[in-house]
């Protein structure tokens, strides 16, 4: 095809004597993955072996973690059925308190009396 429009320039893959060394080396794919392996097991060596420079080794206790997970969060049931009694909790809360300061303003119930005069002023 090239010839026919004037080129004289075929281009080629010229392997050579490297044709024979990527054949033994298998696909590309495969040589991929093995590089990935060897790689991955270079670094894990590396890093034993800078963590042999490493030797304190704490006693790590998780007696704090533990006690947090043996808690238990509300009374169980559904979010809405905690999220009721939670409100009947609050709502009886409330109660007290507005009971409270009702008793202690028992007795508090002072009103002064304006006379017609002052009201006549507080209206202009």
């Amino acid at each position: 095809k090239n010839d026919q429009k004037g080129f004289s320039f075929h281009p080629k893959v010229n392997l050579g004597r490297y044709e024979e060394k990527l054949k033994k080396r298998g696909k590309f794919l495969d040589r991929l993955k093995q590089d990935k392996k060897s790689k991955e097991s270079r670094l894990k060596q590396g890093k034993d072996e800078a963590m042999l420079a490493f030797t304190f080794k704490p006693k790590l206790t998780y007696k704090a973690y533990e006690k947090k997970q043996k808690k238990k969060v509300g009374k169980g049931g559904t979010f809405l059925e905690r999220y009721k009694a939670d409100m009947e909790k609050r709502r009886k809360r409330l109660q007290v308190a507005r009971s409270k300061k009702d008793q202690t303003h028992v007795g508090l119930d002072f009103r002064p009396k304006i006379n017609t005069k002052s009201k006549y002023y507080s209206k202009r």
